[in-house]
């Protein structure tokens, strides 16, 4: 009999102690499902009421967008910086300003913006955008009969119409367009910027207005570049944190010994405020702000939104339908399977979920430009689904806790007793006073007959499962209504005391070994009935050979290795193999702990809750030393010429049961393969497995693995 190991530490004990919750399966495969099947009323519905919960606030906070900006600004983090070669910006900036206009103060001189035009259009720019707005004569004197225009407004105009690209921005206001002067607005000529709103943070792209189209479509068109296709659902594709795309001073742009035409020749020149003093006021904040001083001007953003529209590498978001169906799904499914996991592994799987969803979901913006507010996910609703699964899931342990001290303390008049575990820090004379002082203060009770009911406390036994020549296997029900199974150690079995003892002290040295590992057999408890003349220990119950942990106790059959071999004949080699790798590895374990088993084979290896463990802990015993021999027993067929005193026996045993579940064939049969299996799609893989197994089972101890971990390793290789 075998069980499924505890993964949650708070959940051993030593002997003596009452078991107070029930050990949880693996969060993955037939585990999973079979814990769900068991799972009571209280957990189901706690369950669905945190999927609703936790579903409702992801919706919540998809509608609202509360976190749509940290999800996009955050996606930076894993940007890649792209170079950008087709567009330069000229900035105003402070130096400029003050080596060009005659007060600090001022405005920037129109005359000035002339020359820059006449300077670009002889440089052969593709298209000029004016980042600037213009939007009242800066000299007109205003007369009855109309505007008399400025000498430097009528050169500004003078030199647009020359170069024929130039396009100029216009503002959108609450009350409409802030449109360009008369004297600059020709037709095709000007168009809406980028604009901020909210946080000041510019994250999607202007869309303009029946009466006014964009200013980076119109510089778009007199490029004529791009498709000028943009998607409804674009964000805006920042190329890297401010200044990634090339700036060139005003003071420079029109001096041509410092800047030659080549920088700006035949490509889209941008022009505008790069400033931080007075008057400049054309600066935000952007998605690297959020961990570095990371301003940008407007001018940039254009640019930026430019380049988007021309290359068509907007990010985008998927429809409202599917994201809202994603965090419905997702945030309540993982909700629903957290309630069924203990509280350790629950916060596990919160914290490693959060680091894949967030690193995933922001990490791929940049390979498919589909954009989602991933912290909707990893950062609202997993951390909400640990914390409904720690509290539900304290509230039901906390609630059959009390519900078994209860119980405990009804029957502390009970004449059977089981003693505490003796302290293994004492030294052995001290351990056999401390039982004998134990026994001497036990009621009384008659020896159990053979074939009786034996009385486990908190424990009601369902009928005997299985036989051996030293005592019984029980199916039982423990105080909470869950399946256990029981083996029982008569002590009529031995000729004398001394086996006995052994037996006991070795179930002692076992138990909380079996408790650190998941292939081994889950030792829950142990305890003695000196008066009855047994001892007993208690594991969780393996499968049913066809209902899994599902079963009936009426007609419970334990599943084994063995029972698969005689029901399905060769198992497939990937199964073998996996099989093997588990069984390696417990026995690894094992052997740190300077134990070794002695008796592998199909039979003693049982699944619970679908995963193999080793099982039938009888023989287990320490491994041999010089002055210490260990007893040669075992199995025919399954023990090494050498005997059963060395980790590589173990070894050796594990080796001729992969063998025999690879073919079906008689142990004695070794090595002996079906041309068949040879002859498979998978006969090649079989050949690389046999010549490990043989390996293993060399006749000779020094020809052999010696020791599992490097037996598993071989295997894990095989894949």
């Amino acid at each position: 009999m075998s069980h499924s190991p505890d993964q949650n530490p708070s959940a051993r004990r030593t002997a003596g102690e009452p078991n107070l919750s029930e050990l949880p399966p693996d969060l993955a495969g037939a585990g999973f499902s079979q814990r769900l099947r068991q799972a009571s009323v209280v957990e189901r519905q706690a369950a669905r009421n945190g999927a609703l919960l936790v579903g409702f606030v992801g919706v919540i906070l998809l509608l609202t967008g509360w976190l749509d900006g940290p999800s996009y600004d955050l996606s930076y983090l894993f940007r890649p910086s792209t170079v950008v070669q087709d567009v330069v910006i000229v900035g105003m900036d402070d130096t400029s300003h003050r080596e060009l206009s005659p007060r600090p103060e001022a405005l920037w001189d129109r005359a000035l913006h002339a020359r820059l035009v006449e300077r670009l259009t002889r440089a052969g720019a593709k298209a000029v955008g004016f980042d600037v707005l213009f939007d009242s004569p800066s000299a007109i004197e205003m007369e009855r009969s109309g505007f008399v225009e400025n000498p430097t407004d009528r050169a500004l105009r003078q030199a647009m119409d020359t170069n024929g690209h130039v396009v100029i921005g216009a503002k959108l206001r609450r009350d409409g367009v802030s449109a360009p002067s008369p004297l600059f607005r020709g037709d095709g000529r000007w168009g809406v910027v980028e604009i901020a709103a909210g946080d000041s943070t510019i994250r999607t792209p202007v869309t303009g207005t029946p009466q006014a189209s964009t200013f980076v479509g119109r510089v778009a068109r007199s490029a004529g570049t791009g498709s000028l296709n943009r998607p409804p659902s674009a964000w805006l594709n920042y190329y890297g944190p401010p200044g990634t795309i090339p700036t060139v001073s005003y003071l420079s742009a029109l001096a041509t010994n410092e800047t030659p035409d080549v920088v700006f020749s035949n490509k889209v020149v941008f022009i505008g405020e790069t400033a931080t003093l007075p008057p400049a006021r054309d600066d935000f904040t952007s998605p690297y702000s959020r961990w570095r001083e990371a301003r940008i001007n407007g001018v940039e953003v254009n640019a930026t939104s430019y380049l988007n529209l021309v290359r068509e590498d907007w990010l985008r978001r998927l429809p409202g339908w599917i994201e809202l169906a994603v965090v419905l799904l997702v945030g309540s499914g993982i909700t629903y399977g957290l309630v069924f996991v203990e509280p350790p592994r629950a916060v596990a799987i919160g914290l490693a979920g959060t680091l894949t969803l967030g690193i995933g979901l922001a990490s791929q913006v940049w390979f498919t430009r589909l954009w989602f507010p991933w912290m909707v996910l990893a950062v609202a609703q997993l951390p909400a689904a640990v914390v409904w699964s720690v509290i539900v899931r304290s509230r039901i342990l906390s609630a059959e806790d009390r519900k078994l001290r209860k119980f405990l303390a009804s029957r502390k008049n009970s004449p059977l007793v089981t003693p505490p575990t003796p302290d293994p820090t004492l030294e052995s004379d001290d351990t056999t006073r401390l039982m004998e002082t134990e026994k001497q203060g036990r009621m009384a009770a008659p020896m159990l007959a053979p074939g009786a009911i034996p009385p486990v406390p908190d424990h009601r036994m369902i009928r005997c499962i299985g036989k051996g020549a030293y005592g019984e296997v029980w199916l039982a029900e423990d105080m909470i209504g869950k399946s256990k199974a029981v083996k029982l150690i008569r002590r009529a079995a031995f000729n004398n005391d001394v086996p006995f003892e052994r037996e006991f002290k070795g179930l002692q040295k076992y138990t909380p070994i079996s408790l650190s590992h998941p292939g081994l057999v889950h030792i829950l408890h142990i305890g003695r009935n000196d008066a009855g003349g047994f001892i007993y220990y208690i594991m969780e119950a393996g499968d049913d050979v066809s209902a899994g942990q599902a079963f009936d106790p009426k007609t419970y059959a334990p599943r084994n290795l063995g029972t698969d071999v005689d029901a399905r004949g060769p198992l497939p080699v990937r199964e073998v193999i996996q099989t093997g790798i588990g069984i390696a590895e417990a026995l690894s374990h094992l052997h740190r702990h300077g134990l070794i088993h002695r008796d592998i084979k199909p039979g003693n290896i049982i699944f619970v809750h679908g995963r193999p463990k080793l099982a039938d802990i009888g023989l287990v015993t320490e491994i041999a030393t010089p002055g210490r021999e260990v007893t040669f027993i075992g199995t025919h067929g399954y023990m090494p010429p050498d005997g059963p005193g060395a980790p590589s026996a173990d070894i050796y045993s594990l080796g001729k049961l992969m063998y025999v579940t690879l073919t079906a064939l008689p142990v004695s049969s070794y090595p002996e393969i079906p041309v068949a299996l040879l002859q498979s799609r998978d006969g090649e893989t079989i050949r690389k497995l046999m010549r490990l197994i043989e390996r293993a089972c060399k006749p000779m101890e020094s020809d052999r693995y010696h020791d599992a971990e490097s037996f598993a390793a071989d295997l894990r290789a095989l894949g």
